[in-house]
């Protein structure tokens, strides 16, 4: 046993809970403001159908039915005879006003400048023919759809729109459509919401669009609002979008509203910016479903956040209280402030709601707070986040300042139900911290790992692998379960692989090798169990206990190479593992026995699986994987992805 005397206590009582910031986190967009909370539920992927049949009347002889004439087909109105001179705001006004579709003959490319906002009341499709843009000339909206329209837009520029409502470009009550449609340089001033598109309608529908250079108090490209508001959004590109209100510039590209739908697929986000979600924020009880189509690696995921930027939280996404779900998404170079007070919370993903997170990956991302995703409550529900096959990667916390949680941070408001996180099956790699938890820190939330790995993560102080503790006066300490884990080649001042303070931690089955600093460091009367596992950190104890006191219960069947840890059932001696390798099926990497290892078959109590997924053999190993793994369990996704239906 190794005690070892250490001053990190002012580190770890560090306030870290932005809670107090919730309020100014809300915006404007916290509230619904209408009378109906009803959420529409998920289309299926039938499509819904009515027939209607007429029956011959009594009064005709032949008894055969008949059919009633077929619906004259819908206006098609050109505006222009030919010449770009010919293509005129009126002549535009006019043909909206008829319905139906109306294109373009103006001799090619053309610019028609919209002095006001034109009005669609009817059905009407206007397609540009990729030649022509409407522009606002910084002076003018350019459509305002009524409750009663639906205009669909292809193949056509909007460009220039200005404003200081809400929908800069385009504000709709009704239903909209956007196919093959660019929107950029959308001026709105902080009073706006909504830089290109603005809706409360009952369907937004956006396919193959970019949204570029656009801005407005909030939603710097789109603003979905209320909960009758739907909005779905395929192979489309956002960049550059901004959000600029003094105190609510929230969601750089898109806003979700209380109550409202969003889904996303495909698409990508590059470079846009906000307070809070740089890219997208989800206001309070919102629904948001992000998914990319399957592709095969190295083939990139279609569905990215890239270089997003948050001056307070969620480089990427700020999710308040909300339902978020993302599968095989991409999260790359995304930030919020490295070394500011009180600010940067996650620099991929704040989430203070629901988060489910599948097959994805998190890359490169800064934050001071966890510089891949920080997880909360916000003081009034309980927050959960779920997260599945997902590898954090290169994501730093902290720059010349304390960080927390390279990879994730975890932490509980003290006020309410901590955060509960579940993590399964998934890696975390050269992750960094200038603080705390080079790959995961945790302070006073529920959190379960298992068949997962923790590799080459660093921490300047505490916990290289994993940081687990516990803040004094906490109402709330269940005990942490690891089972199923490798952790090996983190690094840290104390506890390269693990540090518990004052926290309970269930170490099952778990492989903890080759870490720089020690294997585990418990201290302030923490606990940590241990079973089935193996210990070696050469160099560095495999268990220490801090100045404060802590201590190690033996759970049986453990396995470790030096006298360090008071496990008196432990097996001593070479482990014989093998090297670091790749999952080839999965994302985690593992360390497994060798032939003639004493750690096969001398397992206790282990459960059915191992790490990567394949059955125990016989009597079990210790350590996180079987010596004689052979077939991998398949990861199943939480959720596929179906789009909304208009409410």
């Amino acid at each position: 046993m190794t005690t070892t005397n250490h001053s990190i206590v002012h580190v770890l009582l560090a306030p870290v809970c932005c809670v107090f910031l919730l309020s100014a986190c809300a915006g404007t967009e916290d509230t619904d403001t209408t009378t109906s909370s009803a959420a529409p539920a998920p289309l299926t992927l039938a499509a819904k159908t009515s027939v209607a049949s007429t029956s011959a009347g009594a009064a005709l002889d032949s008894g055969s039915s008949v059919t009633p004439p077929a619906a004259p087909p819908p206006p098609t109105s050109a505006v222009g005879t030919g010449s770009a001179a010919s293509c005129t705001e009126a002549a535009f006004a006019a043909a909206l006003l008829a319905g139906g579709t109306v294109t373009f003959n103006c001799g090619g490319q053309a610019t028609i400048i919209i002095t006001s906002p034109k009005s669609v009341a009817n059905t009407v499709t206007v397609d540009g023919g990729s030649a022509i843009t409407l522009s606002g000339n910084h002076q003018s909206r350019l459509f305002d759809v009524t409750s009663a329209g639906a205009l669909t837009l292809q193949n056509i520029t909007l460009d220039q729109a200005f404003g200081t409502t809400n929908g800069v470009a385009i504000a709709s009550h009704g239903t909209l459509t956007m196919n093959q449609v660019s929107v950029t340089g959308a001026i709105g001033q902080a009073t706006s919401n909504g830089g290109a598109v603005y809706t409360d309608g009952p369907l937004t529908t956006i396919t193959g669009s970019t949204f570029n250079s656009n801005t407005a108090g909030a939603g710097g490209a789109l603003f979905i609002d209320t909960s009758a508001a739907v909005a779905n959004i395929y192979s489309s590109t956002f960049i550059s979008n901004s959000a600029q209100n003094p105190t609510a510039a929230n969601g750089g590209a898109i806003v979700v509203s209380s109550f409202a739908h969003l889904y996303i697929r495909d698409s990508l986000f590059l470079f846009n910016q906000a307070q809070q979600g740089g890219a997208l924020f989800v206001a309070r009880n919102g629904v948001v479903d992000i998914f990319g189509s399957p592709t095969t690696p190295p083939q990139p995921s279609a569905m990215q956040f890239n270089g997003n930027t948050a001056t307070l939280m969620g480089g990427a996404i700020f999710n308040q209280a909300s339902d978020l779900y993302i599968g095989n998404t991409s999260f790359s170079t995304n930030s919020t402030p490295q070394d500011e007070l009180f600010v940067g919370y996650g620099g991929a993903i704040a989430s203070f709601g629901t988060l489910s997170l599948a097959d994805s990956i998190v890359y490169g991302n800064q934050a001071r707070f966890g510089g891949g995703l920080y997880v909360s409550d916000d003081g009034q529900a309980a927050s959960f986040a779920n997260i599945v096959n997902t590898e954090f990667k290169l994501n730093s916390a902290g720059g010349t300042s304390t960080g927390y949680g390279g990879g994730l941070l975890t932490e509980g408001s003290l006020l309410i139900n901590p955060p509960t996180v579940y993590i399964t099956g998934s890696a975390f790699d050269y992750n960094t911290s200038g603080g705390i938890g080079g790959g995961l820190g945790r302070y006073d939330s529920d959190l379960h790992i298992e068949n997962s790995s923790f590799t080459n993560n660093t921490a300047a102080s505490v916990g290289g692998g994993l940081s687990i503790v516990r803040l004094p006066g906490s109402p709330y300490e269940p005990y942490i379960r690891i089972q199923s884990v490798t952790i090996s080649g983190n690094s840290a001042a104390q506890g390269g692989g693990v540090y518990n303070w004052e926290s309970g931690i269930e170490m099952y089955n778990t492989t903890i090798a080759g870490n720089t600093g020690g294997g585990v460091f418990t201290d302030s009367n923490g606990n940590s169990r241990l079973r089935s596992s193996v210990l070696q950190n050469p160099g560095y104890p495999n268990c220490a206990i801090g100045s404060s006191g802590g201590s190690y219960s033996d759970d049986q069947g453990n396995f470790t190479t030096d006298a360090s840890c008071p496990l008196p059932q432990s097996l001593q001696g070479n482990p014989l593992l093998g090297p670091l390798t790749q999952d080839p099926a999965g994302v985690t990497s593992f360390l497994k026995p060798q032939p003639g290892s004493l750690l096969i078959d001398n397992g206790y109590s282990c459960p059915l699986l191992d790490q990567i997924g394949a059955s125990r053999i016989g009597a079990c190993d210790i350590g996180a994987v079987e010596a004689g793994a052979r077939f991998h369990r398949p990861i199943i996704p939480i959720r596929g992805g179906v789009a909304f239906s208009a409410n």
